[in-house]
């Protein structure tokens, strides 16, 4: 129990203890994709706590992969003015901040999204009963591009380390697997090449520990 209390280093990141928040969706966030005060003070109260690092719940990376009608956004400097406040909050309460950035694919609501969802292939996403487009080529090339500038924006407002969603059925699981990503082309004949482009355009675009 007492090592949970000791500093750890992660590459650059230097936490003050072991206790980390899990992300969250609380969905506390406003309709337009920004921080609200009672979505802060939820965070301020962990940082509070105690807790070493605090990860964000999820910032989507485009307007058509949230998944709640309050999720954040990463889309847009006005849009990070909030997590920016929140960032520095968390900060001045002793914790570092990690930023989640996803995109929820199939998985999508589209009622949150504006949009019918797409994926790798078309499917049925079994959670919500809707049906998901397949994304051209150049549709997966743009998202890959995204994710590096939410991640970008994320640093810029102050993140101490970027989360990348790659599970719970989201869009970089979704091209990982079989039953999902049915595509003949690069992304179909290699399943790891969405995930990996991900990773190589988010350190690309930050240098922080993801």
């Amino acid at each position: 129990m007492e090592r949970l209390f000791r500093p750890l280093e992660l590459g650059p990141l230097r936490l003050k203890n072991r206790f980390v928040l899990a992300p969250i969706l609380a969905g506390l966030g406003e309709a337009g994709g920004r921080v609200t005060r009672r979505q802060q003070r939820f965070y301020e109260a962990i940082a509070e706590g105690g807790a070493g690092l605090l990860i964000l719940e999820p910032v989507a990376v485009a307007p058509g992969g949230r998944e709640h009608p309050n999720q954040l956004l990463a889309t847009s400097d006005e849009s990070m003015e909030g997590l920016s406040r929140l960032i520095r909050a968390i900060h001045d309460r002793g914790a570092k901040a990690a930023v989640q950035i996803t995109h929820a694919g199939a998985a999508a609501d589209p009622r949150a999204a504006g949009s019918p969802p797409i994926a790798p292939s078309a499917c049925l996403c079994p959670s919500r009963g809707t049906f998901a487009a397949e994304m051209r080529i150049e549709e997966a090339e743009a998202l890959v591009e995204a994710y590096g500038r939410a991640a970008a924006r994320a640093a810029a407002a102050g993140a101490d380390a970027v989360e990348i969603q790659a599970g719970q059925g989201h869009l970089v699981t979704q091209f990982l697997c079989p039953q999902t990503n049915l595509r003949t082309d690069a992304y179909g004949s290699d399943r790891l090449l969405f995930a990996r482009q991900v990773v190589h355009e988010v350190l690309e675009a930050t240098g922080l520990p993801i």
